[in-house]
């Protein structure tokens, strides 16, 4: 199988990669309140773990300096995301977001906003360090939601999915090919799915 082409997802290269979405059928008449809706649930971050169905993974937005933000996200931005370890434990992973926008599908059909993360460093710490991720920096997560004539979606595109094992600690190296090699079987895609289902949880006829 093949990563999807999409034209504002980085291309796949090496690695794992997944897509994932839901959809919603909506009538045409309240689309565009409902879009409304969705997007708002898309740029609360700091509330993404109450929206997903279910899960266990918080998130927070942060700026480039480790500043707690209560606003929409930005490029340059960073996002917290607190990923409970294999032996139960927390440990802070760190994404930048690379790109944010929103603009009209070439179908001029389809509407989109989007934003790509990729793995970083922790807040105050020289770019050239190692990344504190599961995933090493050539990884992406693109998450987009869109609105057609009828319908809604929200999805989530991973591409270069390549364990971490840059990490200083050895604990740390561990854990990243455990958590990375769980997401290449299936565990990541799963927590986006409980995302995109809960962005579009209540809207359309399937909400």
């Amino acid at each position: 199988m093949k990563a999807k082409e999409i034209s504002y997802v980085p291309q796949q290269s090496k690695g794992a990669f997944h897509d994932t979405g839901s959809r919603a059928e909506v009538d045409a008449v309240l689309v565009d309140e409902q879009f409304e809706i969705l997007k708002s649930r898309f740029l609360d971050i700091n509330h993404w773990q109450e929206i997903c169905t279910v899960g266990t993974t918080a998130f927070g937005l942060f700026s480039a300096e480790g500043t707690p933000l209560q606003r929409n996200p930005q490029v340059g931005d960073k996002i917290r995301i607190d990923v409970p370890g294999p032996d139960g434990s927390d440990a802070f992973d760190w994404v930048d977001v690379e790109d944010f926008r929103e603009f009209r599908l070439p179908s001029e059909r389809e509407y989109c906003m989007m934003m790509t993360l990729r793995p970083a460093c922790p807040p105050g710490n020289s770019a050239a360090e190692p990344v504190a991720h599961f995933y090493s920096g050539e990884a992406t997560s693109t998450i987009a939601i869109v609105k057609g004539e009828n319908y809604l979606c929200a999805s989530v595109h991973g591409r270069n999915e390549v364990p971490n094992t840059e990490s200083p600690q050895i604990p740390d190296k561990l854990r990243n090919v455990v958590l990375a090699s769980g997401g290449a079987l299936g565990a990541a895609k799963v927590q986006w799915k409980m995302l995109t289902d809960g962005l579009l949880k209540d809207l359309g006829t399937d909400g």
